[in-house]
């Protein structure tokens, strides 16, 4: 990398996939107003300089498939005072063997990759209370307790979906598939009770860290099977076809919550759905099914690869919009009418 002392007005620096980049000039620490540093499949970097936590713009910093650097400065570097703005860290597919313990003092962190890497343990990040985005899937080897996990407590967050530059993923969710180390701690009731309670209640309570959507995606096991039995009335074949009828949206609605069992191929099994208020928190606590949705029918057409809904004509449609729909259509049959 060049010198960039000269440069200290740079916002976004983007070296995807510079196969030949071993090191990153110190000088780095000096762009005081860098929003974004990527450096994807760089696959023969070896050393980040330590300089890099003086960067306290920094919003993203993009790791994934670093497969040589052996040095992170998310190891001995972090503290209170580095990295203040960072919103977005991907470390996936970085071969790392451990995550660091000072990783819990990004408090500012909403997105945390960790796929495809090889540690065994992971440390408490309880204190990560922004974090609405964490990947685990395909860590074979990791093993922890959700007691680890961090609890959404910060209703001004969000900002990745406000302020982030080049953002390519926009879900936010819990990801662990693929972890086979994993399995046994779904069997605790707890486990699940917390795995809900913990991410998908702050659907309900912090929209703002959910814009593009949610998922929680983990093994298939008994409890979770008891799970989708207690709050999911609705269970549709892969087919199915369903058409919603009467549906009153009122203020405190936010959508639907989805669920789907799949098989390898990403083949669906079985799908069903509910729908999601804000009053809905008080009955995930009690693990409470939400009032029924009413389908105007269900069928299955073999000729359709998956599953389908319906929506209403006048889907979420208000009285000014009829209104405007109306006029627009009359216009356009008076334009018809006279041949134009």
């Amino acid at each position: 990398m060049p010198n960039f002392t000269s440069a200290k007005n740079l916002k976004y620096l983007d070296f995807d996939g510079c196969a030949s980049l071993s090191l990153v000039h110190e000088s780095i620490g000096a762009l005081s107003k860098l929003t974004l540093l990527s450096l994807r499949d760089c696959k023969n970097l070896v050393r980040l300089p330590s300089t890099i936590n003086a960067i306290i713009s920094l919003q993203t910093l993009d790791l994934r498939v670093c497969l040589k650097v052996k040095d992170l400065p998310v190891g001995q570097y972090f503290d209170s005072l580095s990295l203040v703005s960072l919103i977005v860290l991907d470390l996936c597919f970085c071969n790392l063997l451990e995550v660091p313990d000072a990783i819990k003092e990004l408090r500012c962190l909403e997105r945390l990759n960790l796929q495809g890497n090889q540690f065994i343990s992971m440390p408490p990040i309880s204190s990560l209370h922004r974090l609405a985005y964490l990947n685990l899937s395909h860590c074979k080897k990791v093993e922890i307790l959700f007691e680890s996990l961090p609890i959404l407590k910060v209703s001004s967050g969000g900002k990745y979906f406000k302020t982030v530059s080049g953002s390519r993923d926009h879900r936010s969710g819990l990801y662990i598939f693929d972890c086979p180390m994993l399995t046994k701690m779904f069997m605790c009731t707890d486990c699940r009770q917390l795995m809900l309670l913990y991410w998908l209640a702050n659907l309900i309570k912090y929209p703002c860290h959910f814009r593009a959507g949610f998922d929680i995606v983990v093994p298939w096991i008994t409890v979770v099977a008891d799970l989708i039995s207690r709050w999911f009335q609705s269970k549709l074949t892969e087919t199915s076809i369903i058409r919603i009828k009467n549906f009153n949206s009122k203020e405190d609605w936010l959508g639907f919550v989805f669920y789907a069992i799949f098989k390898s191929g990403f083949k669906i099994i079985t799908w069903g759905l509910r729908t999601v208020s804000k009053q809905d928190l008080c009955r995930l606590k009690r693990m409470d099914c939400a009032p029924p949705l009413a389908f105007d029918f269900v069928t299955n057409d073999m000729t359709n690869s998956g599953p389908k809904i319906r929506l209403p004509y006048n889907w979420l449609v208000t009285k000014k919009d009829e209104d405007e729909n109306i006029e627009a259509k009359t216009k356009e049959n008076n334009l018809s009418n006279v041949g134009l």
